[in-house]
Order: structure tokens, then C-alpha cells, then sequence
């Protein structure tokens, strides 16, 4: 690598600290770009590309660098650093990252034909952190960087498929770079399209229109008469001497690609509706093109809408439902149909979801929808209404979504809101007895939410936990802080007595990379350096089990549980015993036990509401404002500190946040009667709220009063809550949990 006289100095100055280990360049530049020292760390990593000898090291030093050179603009070092000779050394291979910056680099430097065939190779083995879009962008100025008119007809189709494409910032960035480039000039028709979505990335709505309106009226000083009873605003567009035709527009509407003709659209719909309602009533009734004539439609409903003018909105939505073209337009038509007649004509917007489900393959795109029918069935006690609800979600709906409705009726005819006559009326015929029996029956057995599972269990008196969990599947994986894996070795100074057990180097390598960023005191960085890893092989199951195990040893419980999370996400995996202990931790035991010392609280409960609160993160905040493992927001805080006589407090020090919030809890309880439930509901919505969906809808029981709560994060709040307590009684009581569960739905008192 090139270097100044200067910079050579300083890095030579930095050649003493290879003597504190390998990764020390490394781990002093990330610490310092934790404090925003960028220059530092720069010069850090300069001098580990001179002296470090780890390749691991190595290759997440030049991986580091680039993107840092990236954001400096210093290009031309990107090249240098990445110039590196593979058949050297076959494990020192350029990283998808290394290869994005330099192709990223080459084509800055107009170095086009260098990074076309670098994005080639990218595209043939395309990471999954870049889109398409980008690739095909990259391409495209490097085509017309080489040769514009050689490659006119390439350049021309990649610009097609970029205009087509759906709208996303990184299009925005990739049509804006197109713009300023240089290279090749496209087609005007082209130019005005790029433009366009540029400004409706932007939120820039009224310029996009301007910009539409500029473009037709040119296009019609050439070539369109305009017709002489045609009437004129100037005032309608800043920098416009006049307005084009409707004629004019509806012409150049139909020339765009589709994905441009939506964006038009919706910055009609925020910037200029009147006019807006205006072109699309003109493209619906003269258009011969279907894929016109339905934007045209949706987006007057969509227009009429926010006008408050809803039978009107109704109307233009169904007029989009006879002209769809695929499957998403229709569910979008008919889903602002349903949405509409909900609280005008719920008789119609049922008769709308039973056409839709019937056909759709995304049936859960309208599992919102079908929430607020069910629950305006449930306030109002019309049984009829949820019959046929859950008649037609039985038979064509999936998942969740099912799962969800299933139980609802079973529980509404166990009450009797659902009653014989009602089931006598829907095709399916049964008794009360068994339609009950069926529905808990296939909820219970399929593969639906967990909630509504163990609900299904407990109403049958079936196990709400696999035996399995009884067990200890797997006798090498243990309880978590007492089977020593790889990540032991960094403790064997401490206490040589252990019986380390070491893999391959490897692992070795992966167990000191983690372990060290953990000491360095950097452990919000682990999912960065764990996504960058340059092995990514030795990231095996094995390998992350012993890292969250490693992270728990350690009270790093937040990280513990993420890692598990990453795991899940692999079809490979299978939870053990082991993992679930970290995924749902003991975490801060004895600072909860003497939170909970003083109160009335079951631990399972409060263990659950704290780790859906803020995952064991004890310096979480939100966006909201509240802190810590409790999530307090800082004037509750006070008012409970108050109360209890504290006169100093933080409320990231998770002693004083648990002992706080628990006493918080509790109170929440006793205002409510000894009821956890409706004060798990005021945790999060606050008192009040509870009061006034009491007064509304109290004669449900608690399962169906949590499906009628209009608030949908209060509604899977308490489904969290209520999960993960009996999970966690499973895991660490080995108990069924039905006690449990019992007491949390107010049907009997605390186990």
C-alpha cells in the first residue's frame, strides 16, 4: 500500500502495539469508531494491514477499510487494498464486501470496463445484502461507460428494468447516480421517467407532477393541437406558462412504464388530488389499456377516500376490482372495499371477505380486516355474524389467521354468543359439543400461533408443552455456564482447572474473535462483526450455541437471546433444551428475587414482562422515552420513587429498575382486583384504556376480551406475556404450565 512519508511515520509509530496480540489493530479501530474517531481509526487499520499476521485479522481489517475509504471518497486506495494476489495465499480471498467497494470504486474512477467485469462476477454469485436492482444499475454505467453507442440497445433494457422496478431508497440512490452520470445520455422519455421516481423517492410529490406537467406541455407545442374549448390554468403549476391538455397528459401517462404510472399516481394523491381526479377519470374511461384504467380507478378511491367521501370510494374500488391483472391488485382493491363497509354495511364487507378468501393465495393479507369484523362480532354478541366469520376462515383461510378465528368461535359457543341455531344456518352442520370439540382440536394439533395452541391445550386438557421439553434431548449440551465449549480457552488464565475443550483452529479463532470484542467492551458491535465474518463456514450451529452460551456465562443475556434468534432462522437448527434456557434466561436472578422479595407476584409472569419489555438489554430505550429492563418511562419513575421514599435512582442499574417496575406491577394488580391480566394490558396501554374497553366490552372473558382490544401491539402484548410465562415455567420448572395459565386468565388464583 502506498503511503505518504507522513502517514508511513504515524503507522510506524503504531508497529509496538503487535506486541499486545493478534486483532489488537483491529479492536483499537472499532473502539475508536465507537467514540466517532474516524481518523484514528483509519490510521489503526492502515497499520494492521503492515504488521498484523492473522489472516482472520487481516481480512476484517481490509473489509473495515474499504467501506471506511468508501464513505472518505478515497477511492483510489480501495484499489490499492484491494489488490491482492489469491493464488498467494488461497484463504486470503476478497470478501462479497471487498468486491462491492471495489467494483463500486472502479466505476467512480470510470474505470468501466474493469467493473463491469467485476459486477458480473458479483451478479453470478450475487450476496445476499445487495439487490438486483443495484447490480443492474452498476451494470448499466459501466455499459455505457464503455461504449454508449455500442451498447445502446443493453443500456436501454437495464433502464427499462430499473423504471419497472418497485419503489425502494436504494432505487432512488441508484436512478439519482444515473442522472448526474456522464456516460450516456438517455432517451428523453427515459430521463423524464428516471427523474420522476427520483422525486417520488424523495416525497417530493409536487415537483413529480410539475415535472410531468412541464414534460407534456412540451411534448405538445410539438406535435398536439390544443383544443380551442379547452380551458387554461396558469396557476396550477409554478414555472408552467400554461397547462397542458388532459389530452396531452392521458398520452404521456400511457408511455411510461408501470412502476412509473404508479408513482405519478400517488404524488397526484399528496400533491395535486383535485387534478389527480381529474387525468385518472379521463385514462379510466378512455384507456385501452387495463393496467391504466385500474391505477386510474384505485387511485381516485384512494383520492375520494382521504376526501372522506366513502360511498364514492367504494364505488372507484370496485370499478379497480373489474379490471385487475394479478392477484396483489385484486387483493388491494377488494381489501379498501372491506376496510370501508366494515362500520357502514358489515353484512356486505363479510359477503366481500368470503369472495376474496375463497380465491386469493395470500388469504393473510386480509387477517387485519377479519380482525375487526371478529371483533365487532364479539362487542356486539352477533353469533350469526361470527358463524359465518369462521365458516368461510375454516375452510379457506390458513395459518394464523385460522388458528385465531378457530378459537374464537369454539370459545364464543362455549359461552354461548355462538349458539345451535346459528351453526344450524352454515353449510357445515354440527353440534355445539362437537364444532367446539373440532375447532380447540385443529388448533391445538396444527401448526398455528403458539398462544392460541396452548389456549386450544388448556380448553382440552391437553399438554401445553411437548414431553420432550422434560428431557434432556441432547446429553452434550447441558445447562448453560456448565458445559465449557471452545470460548472457555479465554478464561483458562483464570482458573486452570477447567477441561477446555478445543475444536479445529478455526474454532479456536472464531471462539478469541468474540471473546476479545466482548473485553474490548464492544458488545453492541457482535452482530455486525458476526454478519462479517470473514469464515463465514465456521459459523456452524455448534459454533453460535457455544457463542450464546459464552454470552450468558458472561450476563450478556440480550446478545445471548439474539444469537438463539439468528439460529432459528436456519432450517438446519433444532432447539435443545440447552437453548431454551438462554432464549428465555434466569436472567439477573437474584436482583429479581429481591425485586419480587416484598411483593405478591408470580416470577414467571414478571420474568416474562421484562424480557418482552426489553429483551435483558438493562440500557434499552425506546423511542417512546422509557428505560431500562422495565422500560419506565422517567415521570412514572419518579411518581413510584416517590412512593417508595427513593430519593436517587437509575433507571439503566438493574436493581433499581426491577425493584421499581416490579412495585409498579404490583400496584397495577391491586388496583385491578388481583387480576394480572387487565394490569399486563395497563402496563402497556395504560390504566385507562383498560377502565374504558371494561366498560365496552367486560362481559367477555379474558381470552376473548384480549381479541376485542382495538390496539393490535396491546392485544400481543398480552399474548407475549402470557406465552412466555408458561414457557418459561416449562423450562425451568419442567411444569406444564396450565396453573400458570389458569391464574394469568383470572380463572383461578395464583399457583
Amino acid at each position: 500500500m502506498a503511503l505518504s512519508a507522513a502517514n508511513y511515520s504515524n503507522i510506524n509509530l503504531l508497529k509496538p502495539l503487535a506486541r499486545l496480540g493478534d486483532g489488537i489493530y483491529l479492536f483499537v479501530a472499532l473502539k475508536a469508531l465507537d467514540s466517532g474517531d474516524i481518523d484514528t481509526a483509519v490510521l489503526c487499520l492502515e497499520a494492521g494491514l503492515q504488521f498484523e499476521t492473522n489472516i482472520l485479522y487481516i481480512r476484517r481489517i481490509r473489509s473495515l477499510l474499504v467501506e471506511l475509504y468508501y464513505a472518505r471518497n478515497n477511492v483510489q486506495e480501495i484499489l490499492t487494498v484491494t489488490n491482492i494476489q489469491e493464488n498467494v495465499d488461497p484463504r486470503n480471498t476478497l470478501t462479497h464486501t471487498e468486491k462491492l467497494f471495489r467494483a463500486r470504486a472502479l466505476r467512480d474512477l470510470y474505470l468501466f470496463a474493469e467493473s463491469y467485469k467485476l459486477w458480473t462476477e458479483i451478479k453470478k454469485n450475487k450476496p445476499s445484502n445487495i439487490s438486483s436492482y443495484e447490480i443492474e444499475e452498476a451494470l448499466l454505467e459501466a455499459l455505457a461507460g464503455i461504449d454508449a453507442d455500442i451498447n445502446k440497445n443493453a443500456i436501454q433494457e437495464t433502464l427499462e428494468y430499473l423504471l419497472d422496478a418497485p419503489r425502494s431508497t436504494a432505487l432512488t440512490q441508484a436512478l439519482e447516480r444515473l442522472l448526474v452520470f456522464t456516460g450516456f445520455t438517455p432517451a428523453p422519455l427515459v430521463s423524464q421517467q428516471i427523474l420522476l421516481r427520483v422525486y417520488v423517492g424523495r416525497l417530493d410529490y409536487g415537483t413529480a407532477v410539475t415535472l410531468f406537467k412541464n414534460y407534456a406541455l412540451t411534448l405538445e407545442q410539438g406535435t398536439i393541437k390544443r383544443p380551442e374549448t379547452e380551458q387554461k390554468d396558469e396557476s396550477l403549476v409554478p414555472g408552467v406558462n400554461v397547462e397542458p391538455s388532459l389530452q396531452s397528459l392521458k398520452t404521456l401517462f400511457e408511455q411510461f412504464t408501470y412502476s412509473t404510472q404508479a408513482d405519478l399516481c400517488r404524488a397526484y394523491q399528496y400533491s395535486d388530488p383535485d387534478a389527480g381526479l381529474r387525468l385518472f377519470a379521463m385514462l379510466y374511461e378512455q384507456s385501452e389499456r387495463k393496467q391504466v384504467r385500474f391505477l386510474a380507478a384505485y387511485y381516485s378511491g384512494l383520492i375520494t377516500r382521504d376526501k372522506k367521501d366513502i360511498s364514492g370510494a367504494i364505488s372507484w374500488f370496485a370499478k379497480a376490482e373489474q379490471l385487475i391483472f394479478s392477484q396483489d391488485t385484486e387483493n388491494q382493491a377488494v381489501w379498501y372495499q372491506i376496510d370501508l363497509l366494515i362500520d357502514r354495511d358489515p353484512g356486505k364487507a363479510l359477503s366481500k371477505l368470503t369472495s376474496i378468501i375463497k380465491r386469493t393465495n395470500k388469504p393473510d393479507y386480509f387477517a387485519d380486516v377479519l380482525e375487526r369484523l371478529s371483533r365487532k362480532a364479539l362487542i356486539e354478541k352477533n353469533g350469526a355474524f361470527l358463524t359465518s366469520l369462521d365458516s368461510v376462515v375454516f375452510l379457506y383461510g390458513a395459518g394464523a389467521m385460522k388458528a385465531r378465528m378457530a378459537y374464537i368461535a369454539s370459545r364464543a359457543a362455549q359461552i354461548g354468543i355462538i349458539t345451535q341455531k346459528h351453526l344450524d344456518t352454515v353449510a357445515e352442520k354440527t353440534t355445539i359439543k362437537n364444532f367446539i370439540e373440532q375447532r380447540l382440536n385443529w388448533v391445538r394439533t396444527q401448526n398455528s400461533e403458539l398462544w392460541f395452541k396452548m389456549l386450544a391445550a388448556y380448553r382440552t386438557d391437553a399438554a401445553l408443552l411437548p414431553e420432550s421439553w422434560k428431557t434432556n434431548e441432547d446429553e452434550q449440551w447441558s445447562t448453560p455456564g456448565t458445559n465449557y465449549t471452545v470460548f472457555s480457552v479465554i478464561e483458562e488464565s483464570e482458573n486452570k482447572a477447567l477441561n477446555l475443550t478445543i475444536g479445529s483452529a478455526d474454532d479456536y479463532q472464531f471462539a478469541i474473535f468474540f471473546s476479545k470484542l466482548l473485553y474490548w467492551g464492544m458488545g453492541a458491535r457482535l452482530f455486525v462483526e458476526l454478519d462479517n465474518y470473514p469464515f463465514q463456514e465456521v459459523k456452524s450451529i455448534k459454533n453460535l450455541r457455544a457463542l450464546a452460551d459464552y454470552l450468558y456465562r458472561k450476563g450478556e443475556y440480550n446478545l445471548a437471546i439474539r444469537v438463539i434468534t439468528e439460529l432459528l432462522r436456519r432450517s438446519d437448527y433444532f432447539m435443545l433444551d440447552f437453548d431454551r434456557k438462554i432464549y428465555w434466561p434466569l436472567a439477573y436472578d437474584e436482583v429479581m428475587q429481591k425485586a419480587l422479595a416484598p411483593r405478591n407476584l408470580n416470577k414467571w409472569i414478571y420474568y416474562a414482562l421484562v424480557r418482552s419489555e426489553s429483551l435483558f438489554k438493562p440500557d434499552a430505550v425506546s423511542k417512546s422515552g422509557a428505560i431500562g429492563l422495565g422500560q419506565f418511562m422517567p415521570a412514572t419513575a419518579q411518581d413510584v420513587a416517590n412512593r417508595l421514599k427513593i430519593e436517587q435512582f437509575d433507571l439503566t442499574n438493574p436493581e433499581d429498575n426491577l425493584f421499581m417496575s416490579a412495585f409498579y406491577f404490583q400496584g397495577l394488580i391491586n388496583q385491578f382486583n388481583g387480576q394480572v391480566l387487565p394490569a399486563v394490558w395497563a402496563y402497556n396501554a395504560g390504566p385507562g384504556r383498560y377502565t374504558q374497553w371494561k366498560k365496552e366490552f367486560g362481559f367477555l372473558p379474558f381470552d376473548l376480551f384480549m381479541e376485542a382490544i382495538p390496539f393490535s401491539e396491546t392485544r400481543q402484548y398480552g399474548k407475549n406475556i402470557g406465552r412466555a410465562a408458561v414457557l418459561y415455567a416449562g423450562i425451568h420448572e419442567k411444569s406444564d404450565g396450565r396453573a400458570l395459565l389458569a391464574y394469568y386468565l383470572g380463572e383461578k388464583g395464583q399457583p
